[in-house]
This record gives C-alpha cells, sequence and structure tokens, in this order.
C-alpha cells in the first residue's frame, strides 16, 4: 500500500503533520511518520510516541530530501539523531518541536 500524500521528490510535505516515534533502548534512532499513512509493522512495544509536529518537513533532527525520499519509497522515515557535542541530553518533545 503505497502513501496517500507521498512527495514525489525531495523534501517532505510541508502541509502533512508527522508522528515520531523512538527506540526505547537507542533514544537515538527515531521514526518520522506522517499521520494519515500507515504505522509500519515494525513499530512496536520496543518505540515509543515522542510528539507530533506540524508539518513533516519541519522537525529538527534530519535530512530534509532523506527524510522525502523514505517517505516517497517506504511511508516513513527512520534516522538517528546525534547527541550534540556539548553536554548530551535526552531528546523530548520540546527538542523535536518547531525550529523558531
Amino acid at each position: 500500500m503505497r502513501p496517500r500524500h507521498a512527495p514525489v521528490s525531495g523534501a517532505p510535505p510541508s502541509n502533512v503533520r508527522c508522528n515520531v516515534f523512538r527506540l526505547k533502548e537507542a533514544p537515538e534512532l527515531l521514526c518520522l511518520v506522517p499521520e494519515d499513512y500507515p504505522v509500519p509493522r515494525f513499530l512496536d512495544r520496543r518505540w515509543e510516541f515522542v510528539a507530533a509536529v506540524p508539518g513533516c518537513d519541519r522537525a529538527i533532527g534530519f535530512d530534509p530530501d532523506a527524510a522525502g525520499v523514505g517517505l516517497r519509497l517506504n511511508g516513513f522515515h527512520l534516522f538517528q539523531q546525534a547527541a550534540p557535542r556539548r553536554r548530551p541530553r535526552l531528546i523530548t518533545e520540546s527538542s523535536l518541536a518547531l525550529a523558531a
């Protein structure tokens, strides 16, 4: 089943709300899934919902062009959020919020 609003190429769509999930055992591994796409089967109890962000293209911590390709081909985008050089902090809903 192909996603209904998958981008043809480039960055993900700006008008689609996205859900962000985090792997509990490896919190730096995240999965971006547009709200109206089916949730991938691998997102099971080992994953937790982190946030819903308005506009898949505005979630921070990933390459928008790579995300667009992942969404187009798979209906989701897996990415790793690198720890900052400063003191590491947990990824929270506020750290995934829109960049001001």
